[in-house]
C-alpha cells in the first residue's frame, strides 16, 4: 500500500522538510540533515497523484515531528 498525494500535499511536505532541514543545521544533527534533504530530492520529483512508499514516511514521520514541522 503506497500513499497518494495531491499538489497541495506535495508542496506542504517539501516546505516542512525545509524547515525541519533548517532547525536540524541549527542543531548540527548531520545524520538528519542527509536525510532530510535525501527526501526533499525524491519528493520534488513526485507528480501530483505520486505514490509515497510507506516505509518513507515511517523514516520521515519522526524526524518532522522532532523539528516540530506537522
Amino acid at each position: 500500500m503506497y500513499y497518494n498525494m495531491t499538489s497541495g500535499q506535495i508542496d506542504r511536505l517539501l516546505e516542512n522538510l525545509l524547515t525541519a532541514y533548517s532547525k536540524a543545521r541549527d542543531m548540527r544533527a548531520e545524520d538528519d540533515m542527509q536525510t532530510l534533504i535525501s527526501f526533499y530530492k525524491k519528493l520534488q520529483g513526485l507528480r501530483a497523484g505520486g505514490d509515497v512508499d510507506p516505509r518513507d514516511v515511517i523514516i520521515l514521520k519522526p524526524l518532522l515531528k522532532r523539528y516540530s514541522c506537522k
